[in-house]
Order: C-alpha cells, then structure tokens, then sequence
C-alpha cells in the first residue's frame, strides 16, 4: 500500500519536529506539502525536509486530491476555523493543541468529523500514553476521548494503516 501523505498546515517553532519525525524517522507516511501564511517560510520547510509541494494558502493544499491528513500546527486560536475548513474540504486532522479555543467548538469539530466518516486526533498524547496497539487485519481504528479540562476537548487517533506499517502504530505526537 502507498505512503499516507500528509499536509502540514503552519511551519512555526513546533514544525520542526514534526517534520523531522515524518520525513526522516516513520515509515508509512509522506510529507506531500507544507503550507503557511508566509510562504517562505513553508519554501525553507519543504527545501530543508525535501517536501514537494509549497502552499501559501490552505484552502489551496485543502484541495489537493493527493493529500489524505492535514496535520494542524497553527497557532492555537486558528486551530478551530482551520480544522473545520480541512474537515469541511473532506480531509482528516491531526492538530496540535488545543482542538478548539471552547468545549462546544471541539465538541462541533467532532461531530463534523463523524459526520463525514473522517478522522479527527490531536495532541498530546500523554493522556493515553504514548502507542496503542492495533488488531491484526484491521485497516482503520479510531479512538477517541474527551476530557473538560479548561473547556477543551482532544482526542487521539490511530490513522488509516496498512498492513505493512507495524501492528503497534505509536501515536505520540507524530501519528
């Protein structure tokens, strides 16, 4: 099965972990694109972590057909609206903390995602701990929780896998 690919929405101070994990770390997953409001900054990400496609606009990399998971690295008042704006676009989110600035925008940003039959999963993954161990045979598994702290919401998720990628699929914060 081919590689999940991957959007990274934002390429601010917490980008480059994440790219790093995702491009040179796990298998199974390909950065497809970086995205960010200064497009410069995204040309230097996809340059440094040889990412093929450059974005300045993410209603641009939300229409990109080959991208299956938009990983949210906004700054957290903007993670609600982008979030809702890839979900609305048919894409999964991976988002970075918090999910939604309110208790009832993650609890809509959930339903919307169930809605749509897609995944939604967010950091951190301290909660649950840092992998979940999936069924044999099984191509999708989604857990999901909630917690009220401070009126947020988050979850976790083990993304669409094939059966090439490792039965334990460690989740921490890279997917």
């Amino acid at each position: 099965m081919e590689n999940i690919k991957i959007g990274v929405l934002g390429v601010g101070a917490i980008s480059g972990i994440y790219l790093q994990n995702l491009t040179r770390l796990f298998s199974g997953v390909c950065v497809e694109a970086v995205c960010d409001i200064v497009l410069e900054k995204a040309k230097k990400a996809a340059e440094e972590y040889g990412i093929p496609k450059v974005y300045g606009r993410f209603e641009e990399m939300f229409a990109d057909p080959e991208i299956e998971i938009i990983l949210n690295l906004t700054r957290p008042l903007e993670h609600y609206s982008t979030t809702k704006a890839a979900l609305m676009a048919g894409k999964n989110v991976y988002t970075e903390k918090p999910l939604a600035g309110t208790y009832e925008e993650g609890v809509e940003l959930l339903e919307l995602s169930d809605s749509r039959g897609l995944l939604l999963g967010g950091a951190p993954d301290t909660f649950m701990g840092a992998g979940i161990r999936l069924k044999e045979g099984e191509d999708e598994l989604r857990v999901k929780y909630q917690a009220a702290h401070h009126e947020l919401v988050a979850s976790a998720l083990a993304v669409k896998l094939a059966r090439e990628i490792s039965p334990e699929f460690q989740i921490g914060c890279m997917l």
